[in-house]
């Protein structure tokens, strides 16, 4: 096959994946909608995990298991965002009890907002996913990663976002 009828393919697969991806939301829209009657949770750890390890299963190399991993995470991911952007009740009891929490109160004139976030490495792409969905830029973060990943990082940084630099390197204990 050429590079052309190979890209062509991919066009086909993607109108398909387009398909199926609207088809997805209107069911996450439907599963909101029914939490907003039951008081559900959108975030159920358990059950994600266990539904993105018995459809990863049967793949057997390990590097297309987890990049099918991560794509089957994302989906998930913008599934749940979807959902919170229609549980708007949701929405404004969690801030405010959140903002009381930290004895702050909502208001106009503040664009920013401070918060402390521990979380396991694995989950770190996660919490930088949903800040990117929901288009909240991270001004500041400390992370450590493997070798392996980092390089990973740095080349599809330098390559995909055309201001990423290096500014030092750090030992890290």
């Amino acid at each position: 096959m050429t590079l052309e009828e190979i890209r062509e393919e991919i066009d086909q697969i993607d109108q398909q994946m387009k398909a199926l991806f609207l088809k997805r939301m209107d069911c996450a829209r439907r599963v909101a909608e029914t939490k907003a009657r039951t008081g559900g949770d959108v975030y159920v750890a358990e059950r994600e995990a266990a539904m993105v390890k018995r459809r990863t299963s049967d793949i057997a190399d390990e590097e297309l298991k987890e990049n099918y991993r991560d794509f089957l995470t994302h989906t998930i991911c913008i599934s749940r965002k979807h959902q919170y952007g229609i549980l708007t009740k949701m929405q404004d009891e969690t801030v405010r009890a959140l903002l009381a929490e930290a004895g702050l109160e909502e208001g106009a004139g503040k664009e920013a907002v401070r918060v402390s976030l521990r979380c396991r490495e694995e989950d770190l792409h996660r919490y930088m996913d949903m800040a990117a969905l929901n288009h909240v830029s991270v001004k500041e973060m400390a992370a450590k990663e493997t070798e392996e990943g980092m390089r990973r990082l740095l080349c599809q940084l330098a390559k995909e976002s055309g201001t990423f630099k290096v500014l030092s390197l750090e030992a890290v204990s």
